[in-house]
Formats: structure tokens, sequence, C-alpha cells
């Protein structure tokens, strides 16, 4: 979660963080953007929401498992709730472990707030889907974030150059659901090739 992520780089056990960049960074730390990702509220496949168009309202009655308030999504989603007159979600499960929350929201009736990127068929799309709401969608630049005054090594610039040159291709790879079916076959296309990968290196010992 962004939060930790955020702490580590300040102490010093990260050199250079991927992912959303913040509001907050412009004034910490050295940032760059190469892609655009959308965080929407989720539920399971068979959640009495799923399929209907809402409002905000008709989300007052359910409940949530949600990352902790330190972290950015969870504010935007607070404030959001806030600006429309209406209590905060109503969370029962509090989490800053994502590899928790699919299993959590697909075994309950539980809603949740993650990236479209996650709800491609190879990740979770299988089990949850999104809640035809636009007024909860909130809009994120992806991209890297390093300290100001902190040194990288000549891997970590190479990974910054790496970044900087083919980071918007490397997004552009994930399909989202809408997408089209070329734009979808390329995560097989990677899957296939990382396995192939995978096989001669086995062969090659």
């Amino acid at each position: 979660m962004s939060g930790v992520v955020r702490a580590a780089l300040r102490e010093r056990t990260l050199d250079l963080a991927i992912g959303p960049i913040l509001p907050s960074d412009e004034q910490e730390f050295t940032h760059e953007a190469f892609g655009i990702d959308d965080v929407v509220v989720v539920a399971a496949k068979d959640h009495p929401l799923c399929g209907r168009r809402l409002a905000i309202e008709d989300l007052v009655a359910s409940k949530w498992v949600l990352p902790a308030r330190t972290v950015a999504m969870r504010q935007w989603l607070d404030n959001v709730f806030e600006a429309h007159g209406l209590p905060p979600p109503n969370v029962q499960i509090e989490t800053n472990s994502i590899t928790t929350l699919p299993k959590l929201i697909a075994d309950t009736a539980l809603l949740s707030f993650t990236s479209t990127r996650n709800l491609h068929p190879l990740r979770l799309g299988s089990q949850l889907d999104r809640l035809m709401i636009d007024t909860t969608t909130m809009r994120r630049p992806l991209g890297f974030v390093t300290r100001r005054d902190g040194y990288l090594s000549p891997a970590a610039q190479r990974v910054v150059g790496l970044l900087k040159a083919r980071g918007r291709d490397f997004f552009e790879q994930v399909a989202l659901p809408g997408m089209t079916d070329g734009a979808a076959a390329m995560p097989s296309i990677v899957v296939n090739r990382a396995e192939r990968a995978h096989k001669r290196a086995r062969q090659s010992h």
C-alpha cells in the first residue's frame, strides 16, 4: 500500500517505488508518470448490486473491506462519501495486505476498492465484478517515485531509464475490461514468453 511504500522510501529501505503517484509526492519526492489507473468499487460476481446501474447512495448499507485510513485511495473514497453528505463506508475489515483482498471479497458480501487492472481474467476478473457507478471511480497517475536526495545504484538508474523509455508500453500490455480482442491477447503473449524463458532456464541447468 502507498503509505507503507512511502515510509520505506523515507527510511531508505527502498530506493525506488513503482505504482500510483500521490498528490503529496510533488513536495517530497522525485517522480514521473507513464500511465493512468482507474480505481473502482468491486464485489463478488454474485453480489446483489452487480449488473445494476447504481448511485453512491446505494452503497451506504453495504459493508466493506478496505485499506487503512492512512492509504490515499481510502482517504479519497471517504472524501467522496462525505462530499455527498453520506457517512463513510462501513468498514468491517481493514487490511494493508493487497494479497488478502481478493479472497475476502470473493467469499463474502463485502465491497472493496481496487484498480481495474486487477479485474483482468488472469488476475481477479474471474471472481470479482466492477459495480456500475461512476461517482466512486478514482483516476490516478502511475509511474515511479524516488527520493530527491537519494543515491541510485547503476542498476536502479537502469530501471529508471527503462521505465522512462518503455513504461507506457508496459502498462498498455495489461488488457482491461472493454479492450479489443487484439489488446486482450497481450497478457497471454507475455505469460507465454515468460513460460518459455523459464523452460529454457530449467533446461540449461
